[in-house]
């Protein structure tokens, strides 16, 4: 009843639910079908404001160069907002990994963000 007005057609949810353990029989001590317990319903286009705390931007120290570094900034400058900014650089061959975080810079995670960022082929992770 909690969640019931999240329940009309044609919506897109995201649901957050656990698997329980069936319930045991008192009469003949065996467990019953797990059951679905239903904690958090949002909608599918609120997930990405409510979910994300920060953005990792990701690279191997090859790539890294200034015009890589002129893109980041840009692109934190135009979305200036409050989430976290990181930056991962990494090199496989010698299977070394550095993630650093931004003191002063924070951005606004959104779908135009993400849009850039896959046009321009830039790698990321949300947290």
């Amino acid at each position: 009843m909690k969640f019931r007005h999240f329940l009309t057609v044609n919506a897109f949810l995201h649901i957050r639910a656990f698997v329980k353990e069936g319930w045991v029989n008192r009469e003949t001590g065996q467990r019953g079908a797990p059951r679905l317990q239903f904690n958090h319903f949002q909608l599918l286009h609120d997930v990405l404001d409510n979910m994300t705390k920060k953005i990792t931007f990701q690279a191997p120290i090859q790539e890294i160069d200034q015009d890589y570094i002129e893109t980041i900034t840009a692109l934190v400058k135009k979305y200036r907002g409050k989430k976290g900014v990181h930056m991962a650089v990494y090199n496989r061959e010698k299977e070394v990994h550095l993630t650093m975080q931004s003191q002063s810079a924070k951005i606004d995670i959104n779908r135009d963000l993400i849009r850039t960022l896959k046009e321009k082929r830039l790698l990321y992770k949300l947290n």
